[in-house]
């Protein structure tokens, strides 16, 4: 939890519930409210070197140093439990490749629809599937 004022009584309570909800997800250390931290971006610095003694850059340097700890840990369980299970091996239908086109909202607007083929890396890489050697897929919608 960052921004943590304890002084404040929905932040406690707010705290409180994300623990209950999330006991294995929430870091024991809290990053409390801190100036020095509000601070430290307009010196172009990270709060750990701008004021490593504050009580922000502290309770940051304990989230990490409880970081390693979890990872080091689930890292150790890993090793200890191999998973016995494999990953299924994916299957391409080489007879015939489709190729999805997704726009975004930022994305310029999708090209019209024509019978014309397209050799762009997407589809280069379905035709490649399907085993065309040119790398021509012929994107009609």
């Amino acid at each position: 939890l960052t921004m943590f004022d304890g002084r404040n009584t929905l932040c406690r309570q707010v705290a409180d519930d994300v623990k209950t909800h999330f006991p294995d997800k929430v870091f024991d250390a809290v990053v409390p409210r801190n100036v020095r931290l509000s601070e430290s971006p307009s010196h172009g610095l990270p709060a750990l070197l701008y004021d490593p003694s504050s009580k922000g850059a502290q309770a940051y340097a304990a989230i990490a140093k409880e970081l390693i700890k979890r990872l080091e840990g689930s890292a150790e369980a890993a090793v200890e439990t191999p998973s016995t299970s494999a990953a299924p091996e994916p299957s391409i239908d080489t007879k015939e490749a489709t190729v999805t086109e997704t726009y975004t909202q930022s994305s310029p607007a999708p090209p019209e629809a024509s019978n014309e083929t397209s050799t762009d890396t997407g589809t280069a890489v379905a035709a490649a599937a399907a085993g065309n050697a040119t790398g021509n897929v012929n994107t009609e919608k």
